[in-house]
């Protein structure tokens, strides 16, 4: 067991930015209803709890750590990740792991800020907590977000503010856009790939007269989707809301932008239930972070 202490720390003052900084996520999932943060912790080796806090009425559990590594992960000439600002090591990641329990699982979010670090620290996880074939992770059925998203009834709703969350979760309100869609044919000879974007990507003439009837066949596959979050909270009335942009590949990637405060870090956790509404979740049979779309 990792011995951690809690770090007081500005909310304000983070290395992260919205502007500058992506953050990767990998979802693992679990079906027995048991907590796996600190486990997923001391794999990691996070030593340093800046922030930890509980959303009671969401079942979700929310971890800021620092990582220190002797490793710079950042080619940024902007940012300085060393833990003594003098761009020399030892270094300090940001890292947040959101827990959620839900009807079909307990499912855990690590976000980290490069790739590269999601890629050692997670392989140490996966051999750690014997995580065999990669079962455990979440794969996303893109098409089908799609297609809900499509019909403007379904619980990822139309473009605007709409309340999407289920009825047991009436404390809160998420709205939810997509901004991004890109897709490529699975059908020999046809079209091999074309990309949307904009506030309102899914309006083109040539989406609704050509691309929406084949992708509804799944004769393409949308390789990734991104999405516009935003939840509203009445029960936390010093952070009035979050807000992220997710993109989600047809591996189980989740990549979003955090916000300097790390509040908007439960915004892929919030994105669990309506993926689950509209089953898309499943097991994903191979390790996410061996197939870098992004």
């Amino acid at each position: 067991m990792v011995s951690r202490q809690t770090e007081k720390r500005d909310r304000l003052s983070f290395n992260v930015s919205a502007v500058e900084k992506t953050y990767y996520s990998v979802v693992l999932r679990k079906v027995e209803a048991v907590s796996l943060l600190d486990k997923v912790l001391d794999h990691l080796g996070v030593d340093t709890i800046v922030e930890k806090f509980v959303i009671q009425d969401q079942d979700t559990s929310v971890v800021h750590g620092l990582l220190k590594t002797n490793v710079r992960y950042s080619n940024s000439l902007k940012l300085d990740f060393s833990a003594n600002g003098d761009d020399k090591p030892p270094y300090n990641y940001d890292v947040f792991l959101c827990e959620r329990k839900m009807r079909s699982g307990v499912y855990v979010v690590v976000s980290f800020p490069f790739h590269k670090l999601a890629i050692v620290k997670m392989g140490a996880v996966i051999e750690a907590m014997n995580i065999s074939g990669g079962l455990r992770f979440v794969k996303v059925d893109t098409n089908k977000i799609v297609a809900a998203y499509q019909h403007r009834n379904d619980s990822l709703g139309m473009l605007g503010e709409v309340d999407v969350l289920s009825q047991a979760e009436e404390s809160c309100s998420m709205t939810t856009d997509i901004r991004a869609v890109h897709i490529r044919s699975s059908v020999p000879g046809a079209l091999s790939s074309i990309g949307f974007a904009g506030d309102d990507p899914l309006s083109s003439e040539i989406y609704q007269d050509y691309i929406k009837k084949k992708l509804l066949k799944n004769e393409f596959k949308a390789n990734m989707v991104s999405v516009y979050a935003k939840v509203n909270r009445s029960t936390e009335p010093f952070v009035p809301y979050f807000r992220s942009s997710i993109s989600i590949d047809k591996h189980g990637n989740f990549q979003f932008y955090l916000g300097k405060n790390g509040a908007n870090a439960h915004c892929v956790s919030s994105l669990l239930p309506l993926l689950e509404e509209i089953d898309c979740l499943s097991a994903n049979f191979s390790n996410p972070l061996s197939k870098n779309e992004f």
